[in-house]
């Protein structure tokens, strides 16, 4: 770890029971077969946990050097980058979805449904 979670202003038994949640809430009831948490202050990393299983079925421990495949990711990614583009100021008439698309693509951004 990068540095203490007392350093960075914050409480280790605090840090403790979002460990716990996750275990009690998520894990343990089968909800996911387990997770890692980082939390960071001030770019600072003060706490880390790998819970759960890798491998439920061969009741293979999560590793904290363990890939995750992760599906279907653009909607989320491509909101957060709307709204860093809207907390800069900009507005639906200034974002411009024609950017990332590719040549000869049509788009409908900002055009009413009846104009499509």
């Amino acid at each position: 770890m990068a540095s203490t979670p007392l350093r960075a202003g914050m409480a280790t038994d605090r840090l403790r029971r979002l460990d716990d949640w996750l275990r009690h809430d998520f894990i343990e009831p089968g909800l996911i077969p387990g997770c890692q948490l980082l939390v960071a202050r001030h770019g600072e990393v003060v706490h880390r946990a790998t819970l759960g299983r890798m491998d439920v079925g061969r009741d293979r421990e999560l590793r904290d050097d363990a890939l995750f495949r992760i599906y279907s990711m653009t909607k989320p990614i491509t909101s957060v980058a709307l709204m860093m583009l809207w907390k800069r100021g900009a507005s639906a008439s200034t974002i411009r979805c024609t950017a990332s698309s590719p040549p000869g693509a049509s788009c409908a951004c900002g055009k009413p449904a009846a104009a499509r």
